[in-house]
């Protein structure tokens, strides 16, 4: 069964659930003790509207001896129905924790114990996957996220002197420079398709889905240019810059791809240090 299939077979599922937070919102054992309680109450009505008007007789037939064990069974097959149908946020709660990708979130409006956790879930999934400083995707987020996309071009962002920067107006201010780079590539990207994360330390990493060699050079180079008017106004010295590398996706080995690119960001940035700049001065495309 596919991914739609299933997520649509869940979402279908989750009405029964749904029906009974209205009537009791704030607490799951509520609704098990409902369910429990219709499961056992159904063949004991059954059989009392059957038996009374047999209660003249001494003994049963095989006739009532199966229908009350038809009813028996009745009651049993429609309280595990009910259950597995209460139970299917535990479900989707561990399709999201054993997924290897990207999950649809889980509903959040649910007010009960069950509700309370399929909010943590998702905090939780959201953390694993996000820089906190930054806000973007960190590593482990893009290596889910680039899985999907087997056909377009990565290009590595670092920035330069950045330790300077550090070093000469503090920590505080550095991370600052890092989360308005940040916002600047952001702005940059097409969402939802394509990707932007922190790789590590002041590298970013920028995935851009069917993307040509053309258009990936042209959106380096915008990006180049739009930082470099972030700091006219000379509050941070050196004026934060980035080298970068462009690598095209292939569909091959994605740490190999990723590779590439980090190597050409820093044939860029050796190029930058020796008063060379732009792509038609070095190789920084591989494998095209």
């Amino acid at each position: 069964m596919s991914n739609a299939s299933n997520r649509s077979r869940l979402a279908l599922d989750m009405r029964f659930y749904a029906i009974l937070s209205h009537i009791f919102p704030l607490r799951f054992s509520h609704k098990v003790a409902l369910i429990a309680c219709l499961g056992m109450q159904i063949p004991w009505v059954s059989l009392t509207m059957y038996l009374t008007p047999l209660s003249d007789r001494l003994a049963l037939s095989l006739i009532d001896l199966a229908v009350i064990a038809g009813t028996l069974m009745l009651g049993v097959l429609l309280t595990c129905t009910a259950m597995q149908a209460l139970m299917v946020p535990l479900y989707r709660i561990h399709a999201a924790t054993r997924a290897s990708g990207y999950v649809d979130r889980l509903p959040e409006h649910y007010r009960d114990e069950m509700g309370e956790v399929m909010k943590l879930v998702n905090r939780l999934s959201t953390e694993a996957v996000t820089d906190p400083l930054t806000g973007l995707l960190n590593r482990k987020g893009l290596l889910e996220g680039i899985k999907a996309c087997p056909r377009g071009a990565v290009i590595v962002f670092d920035l330069n002197q950045f330790k300077q920067i550090n070093d000469t107006y503090g920590h505080q201010v550095g991370d600052q420079v890092l989360v308005q780079v940040a916002q600047c590539l952001k702005a940059q990207i097409r969402q939802p398709q394509d990707l932007l994360a922190r790789w590590g330390g002041d590298e970013f990493l920028m995935v851009l889905r069917d993307a040509t060699e053309g258009s990936a050079q042209q959106k380096a180079r915008d990006i180049e240019a739009l930082l470099a008017r972030c700091w006219l106004d000379g509050s941070v010295r050196p004026a934060p810059s980035v080298s970068f590398g462009i690598q095209m996706l292939t569909g091959g080995n994605l740490q190999t791809d990723i590779e590439q690119a980090d190597q050409a960001m820093y044939e860029h940035k050796a190029l930058r240090s020796d008063g060379v700049n732009g792509l038609t001065n070095h190789r920084s495309m591989h494998g095209v």
